[in-house]
């Protein structure tokens, strides 16, 4: 970042990362790690834009919807909230401050917070609904899978399809297919998963 001239404040432990949104008045800046391959950087933007998306440019919509365009000074930090618009935030249940920072993790790297682990959830979700649609994958899926009725132990197949269809990382692609073979199986009654089939 030193090198574009943006000096940013970050606290926390010094570690890798994959990607890094800042975002500051309804823009963002995303960087990469440029020693991930291709498939890790694209699906790393789509997550790093999913938060964009997500937890600023909503988050500041929800603020100007409830508040109106007056807060959007403050929004872009350029003047403190009144003790009125603070009141009205709060009635609101929108916020006039930093709206969100996720780069805090334990020494390892873990997430330590639920409303981050959350947030990573769902810029996930989204950036896999980006890339590769949920209908349309599991479309895909069914018609390389075939007609089988168990797909039981097929999601390494399914896994490296998807990777290679959609250009997602292996990783990534292996466990949303899990996620995609699940939905697809046939869900049983609670009297057969309490009692068992007949």
């Amino acid at each position: 970042m030193q090198l574009r001239g943006i000096t940013i404040s970050v606290s926390g432990v010094d570690r890798v990362l994959h990607g890094c949104l800042i975002a500051r008045a309804g823009q963002g800046v995303v960087f990469l790690d440029a020693g991930d391959s291709e498939l890790e950087r694209r699906f790393t933007f789509a997550h790093e834009i999913s938060h964009f998306m997500l937890d600023h440019l909503l988050q500041r919509l929800r603020a100007l919807r409830g508040l109106g365009e007056r807060v959007l000074p403050v929004l872009d930090g350029e003047r403190a909230p009144t003790p009125e618009e603070m009141l009205s935030a709060v009635l609101e249940r929108v916020s006039l401050g930093v709206q969100i920072h996720l780069m805090d993790r334990a020494p390892d790297g873990a997430i330590c917070s639920w409303e981050v682990e959350e947030s990573e959830q769902q810029a996930n979700r989204l950036a896999l609904e980006l890339l590769a649609p949920a209908q349309v994958a599991t479309k895909t899926l069914r018609r390389f899978l075939g007609d089988i009725t168990d797909v039981t132990g097929e999601g390494e197949r399914a896994g490296n399809h998807l990777a290679e269809y959609f250009g997602l990382p292996q990783s990534v692609a292996s466990s949303y297919a899990t996620l995609l073979l699940g939905r697809t199986r046939q869900r049983s009654t609670l009297t057969e998963h309490l009692f068992g089939s007949k």
